[in-house]
């Protein structure tokens, strides 16, 4: 089996097995000292929180294994501590962190393992060994609105005020149909409405947003306002083959 490279948002890693953007392992990797069976899996997730630094930061990065209570990630820039706490969400899951482990390297980014503070959340799409389904949970999961389910994507973005003016350039990190998360230095206050040109290997889709949440020195959240009905069909062209991707990933897992 070929090696190859494993391209997300911000991070660079080399896996034998590759399915486009996320990648899938088969096979369990012994328990050790954390008692819990892991599975080994990437993922492309978010994190958040304070670096060791007294910097905010969110960086997008991906799981190595996952077990019922934590992850193993790698790839992350940050500067992290055992015992800090972390925000990670995957998909449209979120939960609070504790940073358990710090691997370093002089050649790669950090591996760093985390604990979940928040045990009864359910972040991963598998029932993984040793764990029991819960059914009402998985009810609620599929029941989940297609309309916000975010899915991570790489692109470029235009963003310019509707007023006019001169555009900036921001970089697109995931899409719902409602509206997209954008990373970008400095991001327009609350509210503002921006118009946006978004591009990336599949589609190009032109809409209005409107600020509903930003980090300064980070990026923003946009919702979606308004978009032609062939920008709307481009844009659910795209979410459908976001789509794909990530239930051949989860046919892997389970």
């Amino acid at each position: 089996m070929r090696r190859i490279e494993l391209l997300v948002p911000g991070s660079l890693f080399v896996t034998d097995v590759m399915l486009e953007k996320q990648a899938i392992v088969r096979y369990m990797l012994p328990m050790g000292r954390r008692g819990q069976p892991r599975l080994k899996g990437i993922l492309p997730v978010r994190i958040w929180g304070v670096d060791g630094r007294g910097r905010s930061f969110i960086e997008y990065v991906c799981t190595s294994d996952i077990s019922g209570r934590g992850a193993s990630l790698v790839g992350v820039c940050a500067h992290l501590w055992v015992g800090a706490t972390i925000g990670l969400q995957y998909r449209n899951n979120q939960a609070r962190f504790r940073v358990v482990r710090v691997s370093t390297s002089a050649t790669v980014r950090p591996h760093v393992a985390v604990e979940c503070l928040e045990p009864d959340k359910v972040l991963w799409p598998v029932t993984l060994p040793g764990e029991q389904p819960d059914s009402y949970r998985d009810r609620e999961s599929t029941i989940s609105t297609r309309r916000h389910m975010r899915f991570p994507v790489t692109g470029r973005v235009q963003v310019s005020r509707i007023n006019g003016g001169v555009g900036v350039r921001a970089d697109l990190r995931d899409i719902s149909l409602a509206g997209c998360y954008l990373q970008i230095s400095e991001p327009p206050e609350i509210g503002r409405k921006v118009s946006l040109l978004m591009k990336t290997a599949q589609a190009e889709i032109e809409t209005i947003g409107v600020v509903r949440f930003r980090y300064p020195g980070l990026g923003m959240g946009i919702e979606f306002t308004f978009m032609s009905k062939a920008d709307r069909r481009a844009l659910q062209r795209l979410i459908s083959h976001l789509e794909k991707l990530d239930e051949r990933v989860v046919s892997e897992l389970v």
